[in-house]
């Protein structure tokens, strides 16, 4: 197993209201994920399960999730976790993903916080924020960290070619 990771920060996105996921845009290119982490802190006392979940940029579509706990398991403000989970199935991902966590709630001046990058830590990677219609900031970059491995390449002989030479398709 390998890990990719960001881990400065030194601001703070809340996650609430109209800004239901916070995270990182990026591209995940031919690597089965099967860990992600978020680092965390709250503001104010949340409750609501808080999840971890990967989206397919061009669709929107949901590639992994797992939730991660209660929000009232977040630290408060002085503090910060890696909230990460394991995937139940890994999941192979070549392509621009967002890589997120997700609380739907809105109780007020209780939320979740993302910790983040006030300036551009890794190249063509950025932070993004939203619910559906997407906000991306070029210049900060959200605290991330996946496990990965690289995927099993087809036993020799096999795949497509070997089908079609041996006529089955």
């Amino acid at each position: 197993m390998a890990v990719e990771e960001q881990t400065a920060w030194n601001a703070l996105l809340f996650i609430q209201v109209s800004r239901k996921n916070g995270g990182q845009k990026l591209t995940i290119a031919n690597r089965v994920v099967s860990k992600l982490a978020l680092r965390l802190t709250k503001s104010g006392s949340p409750t609501g399960n808080v999840v971890i979940r990967i989206l397919r940029v061009s669709t929107g579509e949901v590639l992994a999730t797992k939730i991660w706990g209660s929000a009232s398991l977040i630290p408060a403000w002085t503090d910060t976790v890696l909230a990460e989970v394991t995937f139940d199935t890994p999941v192979l991902i070549n392509e621009e993903v967002r890589i997120l966590v997700y609380w739907p709630y809105d109780e007020g001046s209780n939320y979740p916080q993302l910790c983040y990058q006030n300036t551009n830590v890794k190249s063509g990677e950025v932070l993004t924020h939203g619910n559906g219609g997407w906000t991306d900031n070029s210049v900060w970059d959200s605290t991330y960290k996946y496990t990965y491995e690289e995927p099993t390449p087809p036993a020799a002989g096999g795949g497509p070619a070997a089908l079609v030479a041996a006529g089955i398709i």
